[in-house]
């Protein structure tokens, strides 16, 4: 599935020979859209230390191109070492080398004493050479204590920078980065110091303690989270919190999560005890006070998106996307999400300017709206499922509800099963209604544009029973294969056609004729049940 959100960083990959992607951007289009990447010669990525379950994954998907960790700090102007990575990598790797310096580029691997240290030891990694920055601007103190004399060179002027970095020297001469000296992190590029976070939240009188770790999900992805303990008395919400950090710290800096505690969890020996800490995915599972259900079809639909790619439940249609945990590139995901189920597509502009669930539903509701026209035979991706996983396309038949119980139903099938909801055919605007051949017709067209050749697993409620059976029966008059077809409650109508019986249900019940007659069966046989 190509998404037009991963277009730009692309860049139409099939005519570059080279293309640099930072960590993040380069695991999400991995995760999304590695088609858009087929054709690179060479595909750099770095900035961070790279997803061993990634890499492994892009040279699977990338056969031919050769894929290379760059390395190399701002202060050190480019990369200052790089890695090829081979094409059979190690299964037994952990992590991936950051290589051997480029041309013009010195490295050390240091103790404490600034003694080169053995092959296997770990020491933290000096940089020499030409792209060595004169230092930071309008900072004398910290350009002195990061850019020091270079004790090995020849030349007076020579320099080394500090990184910072831990690292280590393997037996084939390559360097592992293995961490920080201090306690840096750096999440989609961005160097970020946790205790400064700390700081700032010790600002805010209300808490009494504030920690802030980084924490890594199962797709490698990393997010700051925030455990506050509140002062005696005091209550605090993470909307208060996001707030006073916005004044102090830029955006990036904000934790995705913040975790209120009674008290931070100590070892017996007074130290914390991380592992009694509880992770973001079980405090995200309470309702906050703020909470709103979702109340159409497309609010489930979009949470269900967010819900997958936030990794965060409940989501409520008013939560701000940025302030559960959302990003830029989770951004441009969620927009490639919505062509994928939607078939629309909007810009990340609209987004940004709404960033809730009912903002978006509108905004998407109203391309759905304008193309309205173009299609009376609509389909709706309930629930995307498992790739390769065969869909199951049901006619849930249902004018008045929006067929909100197909979100129970197809969750009931387990959540690798692809589920396709079919809409009610449109009449509006039609003075002869079709056949109900021509209908199932209709419906076939929508639906093998999703799988054009059989097996089929096709089903239906109600009236959507009977439009599933005639399906079937035109399936297999085109030589195709029904694996399953599931009728529930299905109707009988006494008529082959439509068009046969609606001029006397008008009449009998004094409609027009550009009416739909479901609602108003529906509306009258209920009148007359209450009555």
């Amino acid at each position: 599935m190509s998404f037009s959100a991963f277009k730009a960083p692309a860049m139409c990959a099939a005519t570059r020979s080279a293309l640099w992607l930072t960590a993040s951007l380069f695991n999400t289009m991995i995760d999304e859209a590695p088609e858009e990447l087929r054709g690179v010669k060479q595909l750099l990525t770095g900035g961070e230390a790279l997803s061993v379950t990634h890499i492994r994954r892009a040279l699977r998907q990338l056969p031919g191109t050769q894929l290379i960790n760059g390395y190399g700090p701002t202060e050190t102007t480019t990369f200052a070492c790089c890695y090829p990575i081979p094409a059979d990598l190690s299964e037994s790797l952990r992590s991936i080398p950051i290589g051997r310096p480029i041309g013009n580029t010195r490295v050390y691997v240091l103790n404490r004493q600034m003694k080169p240290v053995p092959v296997g030891v770990p020491g933290e990694l000096y940089i020499g050479g030409a792209g060595v920055a004169r230092g930071y601007l309008n900072r004398p103190e910290l350009t002195a204590e990061k850019f020091i004399p270079d004790p090995f060179s020849d030349r007076p002027d020579a320099r080394l920078y500090k990184t910072g970095d831990l690292v280590r020297y393997l037996p084939d001469g390559t360097i592992e980065f293995l961490g920080r000296r201090d306690q840096q992190v750096k999440i989609r590029g961005f160097r970020i110091e946790p205790g400064e976070i700390e700081t700032v939240l010790g600002q805010y009188g209300a808490l009494r303690e504030a920690l802030v770790l980084v924490h890594e999900n199962e797709r490698a992805e990393k997010s700051l989270v925030a455990y506050v303990v509140p002062g005696q008395g005091q209550n605090v919400t993470a909307a208060q919190m996001r707030q006073h950090l916005k004044v102090h710290l830029p955006e990036y800096m904000i934790p995705a999560d913040f975790i209120v505690l009674e008290s931070l969890p100590l070892t017996p020996n007074g130290k914390l005890d991380r592992q009694a800490l509880p992770t973001p995915e079980s405090a995200r599972r309470t309702v906050g006070e703020n909470y709103v259900a979702p109340k159409l079809m497309i609010h489930h639909q979009l949470i269900a998106i967010w819900e997958e790619l936030l990794n965060r439940q409940p989501i409520g249609i008013t939560d701000n996307f940025f302030h559960v945990g959302g990003h830029s590139l989770l951004a441009a995901r969620l927009v490639g999400r919505i062509e994928q189920i939607f078939g629309k597509k909007i810009a990340l502009s609209t987004l940004f300017a709404g960033p809730t669930i009912e903002q978006l539903a509108q905004a998407i509701q109203q391309r759905i709206d304008a193309d309205e026209g173009s299609s009376r035979a609509a389909i709706i991706a309930v629930q995307t499922g498992k790739a390769g996983q065969r869909p199951f396309f049901f006619l849930h038949g249902d004018y008045m509800g929006g067929a909100f119980y197909c979100f129970t139903l197809a969750r009931g099938l387990g959540t690798e099963q692809p589920f396709y909801a079919l809409e009610p055919y449109k009449f509006n605007g039609l003075r002869v209604p079709p056949t109900i051949k021509e209908i199932a017709a209709a419906h076939l067209e929508a639906m093998r544009a999703i799988q054009p050749e059989g097996p089929y697993l096709l089903g239906g409620f109600c009236n959507g029973g009977l439009m599933a059976y005639e399906m079937a029966s035109l399936l297999r008059a085109a030589g195709q294969t029904i694996d399953m077809l599931l009728l529930i409650d299905p109707a009988s109508p006494p008529h082959s056609t439509l068009r046969m019986a609606y001029t006397r249900i008008c009449s009998m019940l004094g409609i027009g004729e550009d009416t739909q007659i479901d609602w108003q069966l529906r509306l009258r046989h209920i009148y007359k049940y209450l009555r």
